[in-house]
């Protein structure tokens, strides 16, 4: 038997390999410690990722890129004050799919319900084979 200190209080521990265990649960408790405290210093909040589908804030626009290899994305924007008040068309309907491995550039003030003072947009997204929709989600992007 060992004896190892870990937080000031001394554990037994049966074999080295409970000493080696016991080290790397104090290891890993340390990182993700660090990583809370650090990771939303290093996170892009210009850019939201969902499976196949990036959004980028720019320059008065959002950019959006069709990472799929097969399916094209059916997509609308609208203002995060705005989302709850309106029904949307189901997606196949929605105009203008993003083909695959293709972008698309949307001006903030095609945003519906976007204002001055918008600084949230949901993002509702579809992939299509054809008129079957096949994924789907939606997701926050900061406008500011």
């Amino acid at each position: 038997m060992a004896r190892m200190v870990i937080n000031g209080r001394r554990r037994l521990v049966c074999s080295a390999a409970g000493v080696r265990s016991m080290a790397m649960t104090a290891a890993v408790r340390v990182t993700a410690l660090a990583l809370i405290f650090v990771a939303p210093s290093c996170s892009d909040p210009t850019s939201v990722t969902e499976g196949d589908v990036e959004v980028i804030r720019d320059e008065g626009a959002l950019l959006i890129h069709n990472r799929s290899g097969h399916w094209s994305l059916a997509h609308t924007f609208v203002e995060g004050e705005t989302a709850p008040l309106i029904l949307l068309a189901p997606c196949e309907t929605w105009a203008d799919p993003v083909p695959p491995g293709r972008s698309h550039r949307v001006p903030f003030e095609d945003v519906i319900g976007f204002t001055a003072d918008s600084t949230v947009a949901l993002f509702y997204w579809c992939m299509l084979d054809g008129d079957r929709v096949v994924a789907q989600g939606s997701f926050q992007v900061p406008l500011s």
